[in-house]
């Protein structure tokens, strides 16, 4: 049995990314819901308080996982075969403005996961196979909250450019952790 992990906080943005946003590198400096809203010089906010910009969150988070790794040092055996994945991702959104002197404000945030687990089996050929899913889900905290996350893993790392960028991340390598079988992680 082998399990691993790669828990780290990480920057969602574009592999070698100069900033710390995403969707202003991927929408092609676009303005509007699909891209980077820019509003337009002089706009005042009504006396509401309350000025409506439309945004859009497009993510698709994924993980690639070995299907055969070789343990002869711990089982004798020269191949294991991937009988069950359980992965989560954890996100945390944050809407940012930016005013005219360039100084950026946290608005908003919100926290999101995606959950997989699938068992997997072999087939008569030796190709590992997808069997049953478990577990499929993507989820949405609500409420909404107001202004900088308070998360202590990530308080004060939101324009930190020095994380690493999580698809850089998700691509390497897990820790290992071999074992004879699963009473034993």
């Amino acid at each position: 049995m082998i399990t691993g992990s790669n828990q780290i906080v990480c920057r969602d943005t574009d592999i070698e990314s100069t900033e710390v946003w995403y969707d202003s590198l991927n929408s092609g400096g676009a303005t509007g819901p699909n891209g980077t809203n820019k509003l337009p010089a002089g706009t005042v906010i009504p006396t509401s308080g309350f000025l409506d910009v439309p945004a859009h969150l497009f993510d698709q988070p994924s993980r690639a996982w070995q299907s055969i790794v070789k343990n002869t040092s711990v089982t004798g055996q020269p191949d294991n075969f991937l009988h069950h994945a359980d992965i989560g991702l954890a996100f945390c959104t944050m809407l940012v403005a930016q005013d005219p002197a360039n100084k950026f404000h946290m608005l908003m945030h919100f926290y999101w996961n995606v959950r997989w687990e699938q068992m997997f089996t072999v087939d008569g050929t030796g190709t590992v196979v997808a069997g049953r899913t478990v577990h499929l889900q993507h989820n949405i905290q609500r409420p909404v909250h107001t202004g900088n996350p308070m998360d202590r893993r990530f308080h004060g790392k939101e324009f930190d450019l020095s994380l690493p960028v999580s698809n850089t991340v998700s691509n390497q390598p897990n820790r290992v952790h071999p074992a004879p079988d699963w009473r034993h992680m």
